[in-house]
């Protein structure tokens, strides 16, 4: 199911405007992009991937557009990669401008907006050559990522991915792929612990309570409907690599609606409350003034403000959401117990 489908089967059509807003303007910035950047020359072994909200089909006029450009084979043209970056730059200008912004551009930890061969990112799992960079760029490939430019190369990208962590070892059909499973919780953890290495000096800057809401709603998010999919039932008879292929090219809530399809009903309520903080996310954090008010919050003094306590009670709310869907829905529980304890 795509985003707008799951909506519809959660029943919740109608009720998660924020975040139907969202798809309709991801969508349309998706199609900007592609339409801006199809003139480029000599992309054949590139592509543009764009993560974050935009990937997730939750971008608002107030979201940054994180984005690296891929190189899978070095391209005859050696300036051709520089040329792309400028021609995206170009497009996030024009996107800025669309939407009064003053800038589109990635966020200032460095990770985004430049070029990478994809070798290292795909072939250094774990060890000392798999720094923050690659694991970071591998698992945003996987978990929250769409094609600007060559979607061919993007599903490519992705397969080779997925059949890094399940070719090397034989995966039972009726086992979670143990590689994969403890490299996506070694992400949720890698965030959380960046979190917290910033939060020392990052209590006091504007952007503290925002980037704390954000952690504990949208990259929570992210992190449980990325981890679900390896531990629930699914038709064993779907070879792993084609079962995840298919749910990793959906953004996240679609993920967790596809994979509790068929579960019963108080899972579906549980799922149904992660869709209605996201939205109410996007609702609250959905332009400049908003996000301006959330900045202007005092770390010391968040637990006086309105504002940041109905996001950290809607944030309590998606905790309690998970921990339902993950421990007390049978199908899933079992897996969970063994493979995310120890």
């Amino acid at each position: 199911m795509d985003l707008n489908q799951s909506i519809e089967h959660l029943g919740l059509a109608g009720n998660v405007p924020g975040l139907t807003e969202a798809i309709i303007r991801s969508d349309q910035t998706i199609a900007q992009m592609r339409q801006d950047l199809a003139i480029a020359r000599d992309a054949g072994a590139m592509d543009v991937v764009a993560f974050g909200s935009l990937a997730r089909r939750e971008y608002t006029q107030a979201s940054d557009i994180d984005y690296l450009v891929l190189v899978d084979t070095t391209p005859d043209n050696a300036a051709a990669p520089r040329e792309l970056l400028e021609l995206v730059k170009s497009s996030l200008c024009k996107e800025a401008d669309a939407t009064g912004s003053l800038s589109k551009d990635p966020g200032t930890s460095g990770l985004f907006g430049k070029s990478v061969g994809i070798f290292d990112i795909i072939n250094q799992v774990g060890l000392l050559g798999d720094t923050n960079f690659t694991h970071t760029a591998r698992m945003e490939v996987l978990q929250e990522s769409v094609s600007l430019l060559n979607t061919e190369l993007h599903t490519k990208i992705l397969r080779r991915t997925i059949g890094r962590y399940i070719s090397l070892f034989d995966v039972p059909a009726d086992r979670p792929p143990r590689f994969l499973l403890n490299d996506m919780v070694r992400y949720w953890r890698q965030i959380t612990v960046d979190y917290q290495a910033k939060a020392p000096a990052g209590t006091d800057e504007p952007k503290a309570v925002l980037r704390y809401l954000k952690l504990l709603i949208t990259r929570k998010n992210l992190a449980a409907s990325s981890i679900l999919p390896l531990l629930v039932p699914r038709d064993n008879t779907v070879p792993w690599d084609v079962y995840l292929e298919k749910l990793y090219e959906l953004p996240p809530l679609a993920r967790l609606a596809t994979v509790t399809e068929h579960a019963p009903g108080d899972v579906k309520d549980a799922v149904r409350t992660v869709f209605r903080v996201i939205d109410l996310f996007v609702q609250r954090t959905d332009d400049a003034e908003k996000r301006r008010k959330f900045q202007s919050i005092a770390w010391d003094a968040r637990k006086s403000d309105a504002s940041f306590m109905e996001l950290k009670d809607a944030a309590d709310e998606l905790q309690r959401a998970f921990e339902s869907i993950f421990l007390d829905w049978e199908d899933a529980a079992g897996n969970t117990r063994r493979c995310l304890l120890l």
